[in-house]
């Protein structure tokens, strides 16, 4: 099973990924019917995109680093209109922002003033999804944002929750990132050992795995939301993604030991790659990954360069 869980959460009675195979019949009649219910009118379509299957899909990205923005950046490769909302006064690496910018509007909001998070919300009651990534129960104990209340203003809502080490258990409320996630799960050891342990030579794999699990995780959820209806709930954590990582295997590798021993990537052509391509931004022009999973009927590809922080109005 997939790292991924997905709550009906009206209810909580359940716990696991719907079964969603051969429903899609199912889930088109439903959709039809939404459309002509009175609350089917937020899918109205959004401007850009007529073919995107995710075309109408309205994303309130609230996160930050690296694997929560890649859930709303994945989700724009098929036409989802993401709204990333940053803290004004929040420091953040360029680098990051560029990676997961792409395909979104950006917008500030300082959530310390009551102006501010009164627009916050009001972008949450038209939104489809709700993502988050900051430190257990920081935004529910600062800003009064918890589960409950989300529910209350978007019944519908679809909420998709990053964490470190998932939303319960001994370790829920630590905070962690991509390398101190690989060193809680022995992933360190497996590309080195007990005295000098290293990384993962392949980069963030934990960050990067967590973010289009939670995006396939999204989907799965609105799926169910139109098939089921009600808000869904939607965990992933860094942890968990890298113990999947693991399960499955080191596999076949011509340098896999050397891999192991030294704890260097066994490629020698750097940051090339044949699905790069070339972007015009306002950080100027940009050489990066093209989204990496293509469909013959609908080309995954983003409307919007990445944008500079705060470049947007808060609004749909």
């Amino acid at each position: 099973m997939l790292p991924t869980s997905i709550v009906p959460s009206a209810d909580g009675s359940e716990d696991r990924p719907p079964d969603i195979a051969g429903s899609f019949e199912k889930t088109s009649q439903a959709e039809r019917s939404w459309a002509r219910a009175p609350r089917g009118s937020r899918f109205e379509r959004a401007r850009g995109l007529p073919w995107a299957p995710r075309d109408g899909i309205k994303v309130l990205d609230l996160s930050h680093i690296i694997a929560g923005p890649l859930i709303g950046n994945v989700l724009a490769e098929q036409g989802a209109n993401v709204l990333h909302v940053e803290n004004p006064t929040a420091e953040r690496v360029p680098s990051n922002i560029i990676d997961t910018g792409f395909g979104k509007r950006c917008t500030y909001l300082d959530l310390n003033t009551e102006d501010d998070l009164n627009q916050f919300w009001k972008l949450l009651e038209a939104a489809d999804v709700y993502i988050s990534s900051y430190a257990p129960h920081r935004l529910e104990e600062k800003f009064g944002i918890t589960e409950g209340k989300l529910l209350s203003k978007n019944p519908d809502i679809v909420i998709c929750a990053h964490q470190a080490f998932g939303p319960s258990g001994p370790w829920e409320k630590h905070h962690a990132w991509e390398n101190i996630a690989q060193a809680a799960i022995g992933s360190s050891f497996d590309h080195g050992d007990t005295e000098r342990p290293y990384l993962c030579p392949y980069g963030f794999p934990t960050d990067y795995g967590t973010g289009v699990m939670g995006a396939n995780g999204v989907v799965a959820a609105l799926i169910n939301r139109a098939t089921l209806g009600g808000g869904q709930k939607v965990t992933v954590s860094l942890a968990r993604t890298g113990v999947w990582i693991q399960d499955q295997g080191i596999g076949e590798h011509p340098n896999v030991d050397e891999v192991i021993k030294y704890g260097v990537a066994a490629v020698t052509t750097g940051q090339e790659s044949d699905n790069q391509i070339v972007t015009k931004t306002h950080y100027g022009e940009i050489t990066h990954l093209a989204p990496i999973i293509q469909y013959s009927e609908t080309p995954a590809f983003w409307e919007h360069p990445a944008p500079i922080l705060g470049e947007h109005f808060p609004e749909w």
